[in-house]
């Protein structure tokens, strides 16, 4: 069954996200490991200012794909663009940080466009399951962000109480999905 191209141009911006994700994996993991790897923060930049563009075209449009799981509306939007500005600064800042505190790696910059992507997903999901992959997307990337210094106590206690925190609500939430999902049958 062949994907309507009006579904994969909504999800231009989130496809490139995650192939530069990819990239600054890839890219980490087949450069030598003597040398500084502080290009791959321009490359995070470079796939952030080009998923922008990507999302720039659907300003001012309301469409829906993928069976209405997900939509590009005025709200998608402007949270899209607010995520894209916040993942370019966030990048751009914590160039100089990660070569000072020696946590230079691709994982860093890779963990950050993959946040940005689960929020992006939230963003723009109408459905409770979109909703949900986006959170877990953003979540998981989070955890590992706050333990990322592994010598530090305080990052790997943080991380560890965050992942805590985080799997109880996430039980949670997905009991309260799971009664509104069984709940509509009964209103529809």
């Amino acid at each position: 069954m062949k994907m309507p191209e009006i579904d994969l141009y909504l999800i231009a911006p989130e496809l490139v996200i995650t192939a530069f994700a990819f990239l600054v994996l890839l890219i980490d993991v087949f450069s030598p490991k003597k040398e500084k790897k502080g290009y791959l923060g321009i490359i995070s930049l470079i796939g952030i200012i080009i998923s922008f563009l990507y999302t720039l075209p659907l300003i001012g449009s309301l469409q829906t794909g993928f069976a209405g799981m997900f939509t590009s509306d005025g709200y998608a939007l402007f949270f899209k663009i607010t995520f894209l500005i916040i993942a370019f600064l966030t990048v751009l800042i914590s160039m100089g940080y990660t070569r000072r505190e020696g946590i230079e790696f691709g994982e860093y910059y890779a963990l950050v466009l993959f946040a940005t992507l689960g929020m992006m997903l939230m963003a723009a999901g109408t459905h409770l399951i979109t909703i949900f992959l986006g959170l877990e997307t953003m979540s998981i990337s989070i955890y590992v962000l706050a333990g990322m210094m592994r010598e530090d106590r305080r990052s790997v206690e943080s991380a560890l109480k965050y992942f805590l925190l985080g799997a109880f609500a996430t039980g949670f939430l997905l009991y309260g999905m799971a009664l509104i999902y069984g709940l509509q049958d009964l209103f529809i």
